[in-house]
């Protein structure tokens, strides 16, 4: 019966004392919620339609080709509309014509007053050519990309090196925006990258896991720790 009494007393001792002392992990993250967050909210928009993109003459120029269609101008010009409630400070583009148009008709719509930069970073893959001295292409890469092959062309890039430029972007956006929400308008090859990179998708999956719709922001919320993949918006 006494040990029964003395085992029952170091048990309650032994509860007071767990109730009355933190973990080293609750500590923690009381403290860590009392930091502020550095963060930027990244809305990643593929261009919207360009005349490339649909059936079209067969005597356009390359830099017509390169131009919105009239959808496509109603589209990111609707797309901006929609943006208006999120308090964009910034638009930046590839230096694409069908990308720096959809960021002038978005940065209209938001009635920003600083115009569209524009950013090589966000540019599209170069293609350059196959070790056969054939021409990449898209369906080329898709191709090699479904056999896991993630291959760099001769005088072109792999989608790991866009992948690269692409993060060093995002972490300039990090130091330069902080607290704050910006635009990036670039390609579907860029723009899976991006949005893969906060899903976790593998990068020879991103391209076909996450081909988006021109003219669709999706946001992103960027810290030094992590990504975090936000609802899409779209017209």
């Amino acid at each position: 019966m006494k040990i029964r009494m003395v085992f029952l007393l170091f048990a309650l001792i032994g509860a007071s004392f767990a109730i009355g002392c933190r973990t080293p992990a609750s500590e923690g993250e009381e403290i860590s919620a009392l930091v502020p967050v550095i963060y930027v909210r990244v809305f990643v928009v593929r261009h919207a339609q360009a005349w490339k993109n649909v059936d079209h003459p067969e005597s356009m120029t390359e830099q017509e080709l390169d131009s919105l269609t009239p959808q496509g101008l109603a589209d990111a010009k609707a797309l901006g509309e929609l943006l208006r409630a999120h308090e964009i400070v910034a638009v930046i583009s590839s230096p694409a014509g069908r990308a720096r148009q959809t960021a002038e008709a978005l940065s209209e719509s938001l009635g920003l007053e600083v115009a569209p930069l524009i950013d090589p970073q966000l540019a599209y893959l170069v293609d350059g050519t196959t070790e056969g001295g054939e021409p990449m292409t898209w369906k080329i890469r898709l191709e090699q990309l479904a056999r896991g092959e993630d291959v760099r062309p001769v005088g072109g890039e792999s989608l790991a090196d866009g992948r690269g430029r692409a993060l060093g972007l995002v972490g300039g956006l990090l130091s330069d925006y902080r607290s704050r929400n910006v635009i990036v308008v670039t390609h579907g090859d860029i723009a899976a990258t991006l949005v893969g990179e906060a899903a976790g998708t593998p990068l020879v999956e991103r391209p076909t896991s996450h081909d988006l719709p021109m003219a669709i922001a999706v946001p992103i919320y960027v810290t030094s720790e992590r990504w975090l993949l936000l609802e899409a918006i779209q017209p």
